[in-house]
């Protein structure tokens, strides 16, 4: 949910408003934990560095009054903290990550609001640390995995505190959120890794998480750690988009998929939470089909366009309006063999054109053809040697004039072509 800073802006001065009033003696109007927190959590639905600055300039207040004559019972929480960690996640800035990791040692090490006795330090729970990661991820810095690695131990290390220490195990009550490694946390670190900029590695190191993840489940069968369509649709989509653009980046994302299938065909049917279960989706199928296409090598264009006919198929079979391919999945292919030196490359892709524009016609398929993908095809041509490469490219020209002078705004002929 995103609500305009506006909003958070108004939920401030209402805030304000209400401490003017209880300071002028209407205690019907006391601000209290809730007042606070969801003003935080007004200003985090902003989406904005504004608004997460604004959500921790509001916690800080509650610092600073809680415990105070009058304001005995306004101590931030779990939830007031887990909230303004969650506004810089939510940011989307680079400072986020720095921001997010201040609070939670605040919230760890807080003293005493007046100064004596025991501290005012708030535990974290798992919804903290995940928000944290969230946060690290989102910064898309240089060290987002390792820092996210580092609370991913953390969270390992306070697991084994639970179950090895009787004391810490016994005081978890039966509303705290256990704080264990899940599938959540583990998504959040592979997220983290594939946003880590600069790191020609990322995409292996996600997949590491992955595998470290998959491995606990079948050790423990707990379903909380297996893996689900974000874990595997993400390291796919690192391996796709990796800056080496190499055969063995599409060759692990393929790979990853075929994992992905085996898990969901042991697992029909089951959702382990979370993103639902493993079925593949049109985002896997795309992601590898774009590796293929952008890999370079002589079978690339022939790899994507069997998993664009294998997507189909399994679409056609299952009904399934996850697996339906989009044009972007279509034009990954006319752009791989558009790029191809072999014989006939040209001709290919205005077979994928063909076959897009028939699926479209007979309800298959929701996309038709678009401009990109008829001009990618002219493209191809332009690059075949065929003696009549010239011809066709332009006998494509004019079906796209006569389409936009029919009415398709879309066709309109560019200076591309």
């Amino acid at each position: 949910m995103h609500i305009p800073i506006q909003k958070a802006h108004e939920c401030e001065a209402v805030l304000q408003c209400m401490h003017a009033q209880y300071e002028a003696g209407n205690n019907e109007v006391r601000p209290n934990v809730m007042s606070y927190s969801i003003a935080i959590d007004a200003c985090g639905k902003s989406k904005s560095v504004d608004g997460a600055r604004r959500a921790e300039r509001v916690l800080r207040k509650m610092e600073q009054l809680g415990g105070l004559p009058g304001y005995e019972d306004l101590k931030p929480n779990v939830v007031s903290y887990t909230a303004a960690i969650d506004a810089w996640a939510k940011s989307g800035s680079r400072e986020g990550a720095d921001r997010a990791e201040a609070i939670l040692e605040r919230m760890e090490i807080r003293p005493p609001s007046n100064g004596v006795g025991a501290t005012d330090a708030v535990r974290p729970n798992l919804a903290t640390y995940t928000a944290v990661i969230d946060a690290i991820a989102n910064s898309h810095s240089s060290d987002a995995g390792p820092r996210a690695e580092r609370i991913l131990q953390r969270i390992k290390y306070l697991y084994e505190q639970q179950h090895t220490s009787p004391s810490s195990s016994s005081s978890i009550s039966s509303t705290d959120i256990e704080i264990k490694p899940t599938k959540i946390v583990y998504n959040g670190v592979i997220n983290a890794w594939c946003k880590t900029i600069n790191h020609a590695q990322s995409a292996v190191q996600a997949e590491r998480i992955l595998n470290e993840m998959l491995e606990l489940y079948e050790s423990t069968g707990d379903e909380s750690l297996r893996p689900n369509v974000i874990s595997y649709t993400t390291v796919i989509d690192a391996h796709a988009r990796s800056s080496l653009k190499s055969v063995q980046s599409a060759k692990r994302a393929e790979e990853i998929l075929r994992r992905m299938i085996d898990m969901h065909r042991q697992h029909e049917g089951g959702s382990g939470g979370g993103g639902g279960d493993t079925r593949p989706n049109f985002i896997a199928y795309s992601a590898v089909i774009n590796a293929w296409s952008r890999s370079g090598h002589k079978d690339g264009p022939q790899k994507a366009k069997s998993l664009l006919d294998e997507m189909l198929q399994s679409y056609q079979q299952e009904q399934n309006e996850e697996l339906k391919p989009n044009r972007y999945c279509f034009n990954a292919v006319i752009n791989a063999w558009s790029k191809s030196s072999l014989d006939g490359s040209a001709l290919r892709a205005e077979e994928v054109l063909e076959q897009m524009k028939s699926l479209y016609e007979n309800g298959v398929i929701d996309e038709k053809p678009d401009i990109i993908s008829y001009t990618t095809v002219i493209d191809a041509y332009a690059r075949s040697m065929h003696p009549k490469s010239a011809l066709r490219a332009d006998e494509i020209l004019q079906e796209m004039k006569m389409l936009y002078e029919n009415g398709d705004d879309t066709m309109k002929p560019t200076n591309v072509v």
